[in-house]
């Protein structure tokens, strides 16, 4: 820069004037001093020439800068920025505006100092904190304003949930005070004397620290009665939401005030095993606690238990039902806690009506009832005083499992003549049970249990146990389904045909004249077994169809069937011609029997023959 002893202007800039960025800077300017460029360089400035006469911003670009020294001012200005564009804006507003080029000597003000003396610049006046400070990302630079609006929400929050709990406790409070007392006409209680009702029904969940104060209030009141203690009954309902700790205070109250008596309502889905106890104890007060139904769902009062239940507690509460004659309960049903009644279903029905039990003495017929096995335990209890006397239990499309069949085989007596399990979910456990009772059931001729879940070990267990029994007709499989028997258990089976066997019993005249298995695996083993057996038998009737026995499998049965036998079923076996003309060769040995090749891979040349010599014998 040149050497130059002219004097030198510094100005600042108007804090209400931004100059704006430019990649533009001033050039070494002439007439301007060494000391007065180090100057600004040392403050992080340029020099820039402003002038009052001939306005360098003017001259700039046109080639008459360079003017003798004196002529021009100059200006300390951030290196930065440029003084070709300006834009004035008005603090803490969105107003801005472009000051010409022309005008830039109006936004300086400018100081004129002597020569080689040193001027200050003069403090720049900075802008007001923009709005965007007051939330920057530091908080602890915040000030007041932002803290405030931060805590108003969360402190009309901490409100507003103060305030729902004491009206939640105000509600409670009125809840409580809804007990209505009233007189009570039972003519069950002493030839119609007249009790005093509390219904507490309407109250909500009552704790354990209220009902010790309805405990004292009926001290209260039997003390304010003056004579002998009114008689007075409490009522209760599913929304006190009783427990095992009210239902023992319950009994408590029941040991200290003879003339009061309880009422329960019927629905307990969402007890446990324990509160389930405790109120089977309570009902053995036969006449002092009852249960009421508040809805009559399909016009029955229906007792209401947790599917999780346990079957001795079930079993328990049942048998007290029983025993102390609570002819209120119309129905028993196991449903998780919801709506009610349940939805209707299709195919079932979950609750287990026990009036036609009542009703009836001799039987126990259930179709279509959704009951599995704790419905079945319940029935079971429910029926075991009189359960000697009944004589047909037919149980079809119940659900039931091996827990179901255990309970059935503790009640099958001497006089059970049928028992039908069709269309359950009973396993090799539940009917190893039920065959180890046969030889107690004098009665018993037929056993129904297709479509169930019977394997190799059911039947073998039944293929023990048939020889020292009387039945007369096993079902293990029908055209609608069988059980995944194989040949294993068909050959255990085979041997209950044979009558020449030592029984346990003397003198058994009953003789097994019926097996189906329809749909079990007989094969090549099982057919030769059956084969083996047949002539030892009485048997009138035999079933094996779909059991993949081939025709070898199908000659060696129909070789070695008796006299006695009236139809034997091979249809759906994959029997050729081979087997159909050996089966016409049977029907001269055997005057009486009736084939069924139904299903089978038989030319219709054949086909034709055996139907225009046999007739209605044989089915095709």
């Amino acid at each position: 820069m040149e050497n130059s002893t002219s004097t030198t202007v510094t100005t600042t800039a108007s804090p209400y004037f931004t100059p704006a960025l430019n990649s533009a800077i001033c050039s070494p300017l002439a007439g301007a001093t060494a000391a007065d460029c180090n100057r600004c360089y040392a403050a992080g400035c340029i020099l820039c020439e402003v002038g009052p006469e001939k306005s360098y911003w003017a001259l700039r670009g046109t080639g008459q800068e360079e003017t003798p020294p004196g002529q021009h001012d100059f200006a300390c200005i951030m290196s930065s920025l440029t003084c070709v564009t300006l834009t004035y804006t008005r603090p803490n507003t969105h107003y801005t505006s472009q000051v010409a080029i022309d005008q830039c000597d109006q936004v300086f003000s400018t100081t004129t100092l002597p020569q080689g003396t040193t001027a200050e610049p003069k403090p720049t006046r900075q802008p007001p904190p923009s709005q965007e400070a007051m939330w920057s990302g530091d908080p602890s630079k915040w000030g007041a304003g932002p803290w405030i609006v931060l805590s108003l929400p969360l402190a009309l929050i901490c409100f507003a949930i103060s305030f729902f709990c004491c009206w939640l406790r105000g509600r409670r409070a009125r809840q409580l005070q809804r007990v209505s007392v009233a007189p009570r006409q039972d003519s069950a209680w002493k030839d119609g004397e007249t009790k005093m009702q509390w219904d507490m029904a309407q109250a909500g969940r009552i704790s354990s620290q209220e009902l010790q104060k309805v405990w004292k209030a009926l001290k209260d009141a039997e003390k304010a009665d003056g004579g002998p203690p009114r008689s007075r009954h409490l009522a209760f309902g599913a929304c006190n939401e009783m427990g095992e700790e009210h239902l023992r205070m319950l009994g408590a109250i029941l040991d200290h005030h003879p003339q009061v008596d309880i009422s329960l309502d019927t629905d307990w889905r969402s007890s446990d095993d324990e509160a389930i106890k405790v109120l089977t104890k309570l009902l053995r007060r036969r006449g002092r606690c009852t249960l009421c139904s508040p809805d009559l769902s399909e016009g029955l009062s229906t007792l209401r238990l947790p599917p999780n239940s346990s079957p001795t507690t079930v079993e328990a509460l049942v048998e007290t039902l029983t025993s102390c004659a609570h002819h209120e309960v119309d129905a028993i049903a196991f449903a998780p806690p919801g709506p009610w009644p349940p939805p209707y279903f299709v195919k079932s029905s979950p609750v287990v009506a026990l009036t036609a039990l009542r009703q009836s003495s001799q039987e126990l017929v259930l179709r279509r009832c959704a009951m599995a096995d704790l419905g079945t335990i319940a029935v079971c209890a429910f029926i075991r005083p009189f359960a000697g006397r009944i004589q047909i239990m037919r149980l079809t499309e119940c659900e039931i499992a091996d827990e179901g069949a255990v309970a059935l085989s503790r009640i099958m007596g001497s006089s059970l003549r049928e028992l039908c399990l069709t269309s359950n979910c009973v396993g090799d456990r539940g009917i190893a049970d039920i065959a180890s009772v046969l030889g107690k059931c004098d009665s018993l001729e037929r056993l129904l249990l297709d479509r169930n879940n019977i394997g190799n070990a059911g039947a073998k267990a039944l293929g023990l146990h048939l020889p020292r029994s009387n039945v007369q007709e096993l079902t293990l499989g029908s055209h609608l389904g069988g059980n995944p028997v194989g040949e294993d258990g068909v050959e255990a089976l085979a041997q209950a045909l044979d009558d020449e066997l030592s029984r346990a019993a003397a003198n058994r005249s009953s003789r097994l004249s019926a097996l189906n298995l329809d749909g079990c695996i007989v094969g090549q083993r099982g057919a030769q077994a059956l084969a083996a057996s047949l002539p030892k038998s009485v048997i009138m009737a035999l079933s094996v169809a779909r059991g993949r026995i081939g025709d070898h499998g199908a000659e060696a049965i129909i070789q070695a069937l008796p006299r006695s036998c009236l139809s034997l079923d091979l249809s759906s076996n994959g029997l050729t011609d081979y087997t159909a003309t050996i089966v016409a060769e049977a029907f001269y040995r055997i005057p009486q029997l009736a084939v069924s090749l139904a299903n089978n891979h038989l030319s219709v040349g054949l086909r034709a023959i055996l139907h225009e010599e046999h007739g209605t014998r044989l089915r095709l």
